[in-house]
């Protein structure tokens, strides 16, 4: 049996020297989103997250991670946020 050789026939064995790189464009005005208003009006009103948190109805890491762009308001927390914040939010 010293000639057996098993192979692994699910696994290739090679090696890709140029990986596949997909970029997704997110916004089409990706210098201007949701999270930099949010956040420069909760500043100026000397707020923290957790205090936007409230008023809109969120947990604060929801409001970090809009401030972040990770993630979008659904509709009726967008609504919330153009009732306080008004023409500041992109549209």
């Amino acid at each position: 049996m010293s000639g057996n050789r098993t192979v692994n026939r699910a696994a290739p064995n090679y090696k890709n020297p140029h990986p596949l790189v997909i970029t997704i464009r997110l916004s089409l005005h990706p210098d201007r989103t949701l999270g930099e208003p949010v956040k420069k009006w909760r500043l100026e009103q000397g707020l923290f997250q957790r205090d936007l948190a409230r008023l809109i109805g969120v947990d604060e890491m929801t409001i970090v991670n809009w401030e972040k762009g990770k993630t979008k308001p659904i509709k009726q927390y967008l609504e919330r946020l153009e009732k306080i914040l008004g023409d500041l939010l992109p549209s």
